[in-house]
């Protein structure tokens, strides 16, 4: 049974291609970091295997963020999914426990807000940027949606998220000359992959899930390529969250207390800062 991993599938003679995503040691590393209510956790999931699977398909060199937002009071104030080109993650999910009350999908969740898909190339100062609506249809749907009207893609995905892993199917038809063969063989292998339950999706390998859908169909199956959650976060980076306080906010701070903590939430390490260190961040700022 595969683990941490990301792993693509073309089928030989048709145009799909796909990729099947599992987290489980990365995904516990990043839920543990907070007390997240089970609903949460199984949001959080979600996006981060979406964010897996949208840097497989899209391909560059860079950081994908996936980022919920909204204009209005709901229960989810804030979620974040960020994965590079070498399948590092992190991820984090602010709520309003008040309104978490009777919701339990990732639809009631968010709602009417949006997802922000960003993409940080390493070479471009400019970040390409997609909104993405969710018209109370989650994220799964919303970004099929997304790809249809925007990419011109026909796209399928499957999630499923448990407390210790997650995982996620991705089916994409390939743009070529549209044939009502193609159109049929498409929906066909649609009607067939919905079949999957979550729990298949969370405990078969992918191998086998490939062989309970299509095994009437020529898979080829490519190496897994490991997928692993990794903090960003650094002393450089917290001074400048330093700096953005602002030279008389941190020394009025500092007269209340010894040190000023920043702490990092995608991975709770902290970086303590005295009166020296805010005076040579600013003085050599």
């Amino acid at each position: 049974m595969q683990q941490d991993c990301i792993q693509r599938f073309i089928f030989e003679h048709a145009d799909i291609r796909g990729e099947i995503v599992r987290l489980n040691k990365s995904f516990e590393t990043i839920t543990k970091q907070h007390d997240y209510p089970k609903v949460i956790h199984q949001l959080l999931g979600e996006a981060l295997t979406t964010s897996l699977l949208l840097t497989a398909t899209i391909k560059f060199s860079g950081t994908l963020t996936l980022q919920f937002q909204t204009d209005s009071e709901k229960p989810v104030k804030l979620l974040v999914a960020r994965c590079d080109q070498d399948f590092n993650i992190r991820g984090l999910a602010q709520f309003n426990k008040a309104l978490l009350k009777d919701k339990k999908t990732s639809a009631e969740l968010l709602g009417d807000g949006q997802l922000v898909v960003t993409i940080s190339q390493n070479n471009s100062v400019q970040p390409y940027q997609s909104i993405i609506a969710l018209h109370h249809q989650g994220i799964a749907q919303s970004l099929e949606n997304y790809f249809a009207q925007s990419e011109q893609l026909a796209t399928r995905i499957w999630l499923a998220s448990s407390e210790q892993s997650c995982a996620g199917i991705l089916l994409q038809l390939l743009p070529e000359k549209t044939t009502r063969e193609r159109e049929l063989f498409w929906e066909h292998a649609v009607r067939i992959g919905e079949t999957i339950t979550s729990e298949e999706l969370l405990t078969l390998s992918n191998e086998t899930i490939l062989h309970r859908l299509y095994h009437d169909q020529d898979i080829r199956l490519f190496d897994t390529q490991p997928l692993q959650f990794k903090c960003h976060c650094s002393k450089a980076r917290m001074e400048n969250a330093i700096q953005t306080l602002g030279e008389q906010e941190a020394k009025l701070m500092l007269t209340e207390k010894q040190y000023i903590t920043v702490t990092c939430e995608f991975c709770n390490s902290y970086f303590n800062f005295d009166k020296v260190d805010v005076a040579t961040i600013f003085h050599h700022h």
